[in-house]
């Protein structure tokens, strides 16, 4: 039996599939980060919304353009970095969006810095290497903060519950039952934060009248503590082309009429935090359902014109149609019109009643010649009247009258002209 030179174990398959996995995930690290990297992040629907509610960028990308597709470039504790695409009607976009993470203390901080710079001349504040941030801007929570408050929320509904305990003795206090029902659904508002819904449940809490302790109380557990941390934007930009660079965030002068600088942190509750962010939202939906670019206005008046021809042509299509039918109609009626109406037993009729008349053979003899017949017929009374000329010579006597119904040859109403059109008596 020959010995084997290579004898494989279990251990040694496994060793060597973990040393080629290593160094294939070494090779493409950055493949391997994007495919266990967050698609999303808690400020990309309020970027979003930022970049819909700039005019600058509806006017050139159209209100109906479409942000797809979410990479994170720059995840840090402080800085997160995520990349977009935007297709308008000029074509593709690259959204850049820069967020940084910061407590509450940091942001008091700052704002207590920038206020003491705007104080300072301006040739000294020139020289300061502090960015002047836009504390009027909105602040997102993080998740872990809207847990926090989630916790807190919980604590304050049980001591809630029991002081509004609902029994036969209290159920005509509707003060207290409204404020039961509101704190049993504050929960579910604040969980729901990223999906943009309405915290409608603050401003209610805010309004009340009555219960001023359990209020207070609630308006203390809904503060912002110096733990709490935030996100706020650093940049966001669009560009188009290298000469087409739209900054949402921070704003340029041009398009705000305040100073960084003058802008102060006064957030104390986080009723304040989601007035803002319900603000941003009422706004986007308003443009969203009632505004329109001007080059989508142009598309949608050269589709109304459109739509206006065609309706015309439509509308003559129709007249025509209708038109042809009825002419179809006349002639249909005419053919049978024609087929109840024989003229030449009509002229017959008249000529053979006429030649017999007392009358005519009296004034013009018995040679009567009747050159022609002109009649209308009823058809409904199957009967006509006429008129016609009797002659001999020069001698002329213009005839009218009318016929029984269903009887050409019989006339019982005749009238007699002479050639003056004046009534001949007989």
């Amino acid at each position: 039996m020959e010995k084997q030179f290579f004898r494989f174990k279990t251990r040694d398959i496994i060793g060597i599939l973990t040393c080629i996995t290593g160094m294939t995930f070494y090779k493409y690290s950055n493949l391997a980060k994007d495919l266990f990297l967050t698609n999303s992040h808690l400020t990309q629907q309020y970027a979003e919304m930022l970049i819909k509610l700039d005019n600058r960028m509806t006017n050139f990308c159209g209100y109906n353009f479409k942000i797809s597709g979410f990479k994170l470039i720059e995840n840090t504790e402080r800085y997160q970095s995520y990349r977009m695409n935007l297709k308008g009607i000029r074509g593709d976009c690259k959204i850049l969006v820069k967020v940084q993470k910061l407590d509450n203390e940091e942001l008091q901080f700052l704002s207590k810095q920038q206020k003491e710079i705007s104080l300072m001349p301006y040739e000294q504040r020139k020289k300061e290497p502090f960015v002047p941030i836009d504390f009027t801007d909105i602040l997102i929570p993080t998740e872990s903060t809207l847990n926090k408050l989630n916790e807190r929320v919980e604590k304050f509904k049980e001591i809630a519950n029991n002081k509004f305990a609902i029994s036969s003795e209290n159920e005509s206090n509707g003060n207290d039952n409204l404020q039961v029902n509101i704190f049993r659904d504050v929960n579910n508002n604040i969980t729901q934060l990223a999906k943009g819904v309405q915290f409608e449940i603050f401003e209610k809490l805010s309004n009340l009248a009555q219960n001023k302790s359990i209020l207070n109380e609630y308006i203390d557990i809904i503060k912002i503590s110096d733990t709490d941390t935030f996100y706020r934007f650093m940049n966001i930009s669009v560009s188009y082309s290298e000469n087409a660079i739209f900054n949402i965030r921070p704003l340029n002068a041009k398009y705000r009429d305040y100073e960084l600088i003058d802008t102060e942190y006064t957030d104390k509750t986080y009723l304040d935090i989601f007035r803002k962010l319900n603000k941003i939202k009422f706004q986007y939906d308003y443009k969203n359902n009632y505004e329109i670019s001007g080059e989508e206005l142009k598309n949608e008046l050269k589709a109304s014109k459109n739509n206006y021809f065609k309706e015309k042509l439509q509308h003559r299509f129709t007249f025509l149609k209708w038109q042809l039918i009825f002419m179809i109609g006349i002639v249909f009626f005419y053919k049978q019109y024609f087929k109840i109406v024989n003229y030449q037993r009509i002229y017959s009729g008249v000529v053979e009643n006429l030649s017999k008349n007392k009358f005519l053979k009296e004034k013009l003899g018995n040679n009567i010649y009747i050159p022609y017949v002109a009649f209308k017929y009823n058809i409904f009374k199957k009967n006509f009247s006429f008129n016609c000329i009797a002659q001999t010579g020069d001698n002329k006597i213009i005839i009218t009258g009318k016929s029984l119904p269903n009887a050409d040859n019989v006339l019982p109403t005749l009238n007699f002209f002479d050639q003056n059109k004046k009534q001949i008596k007989f």
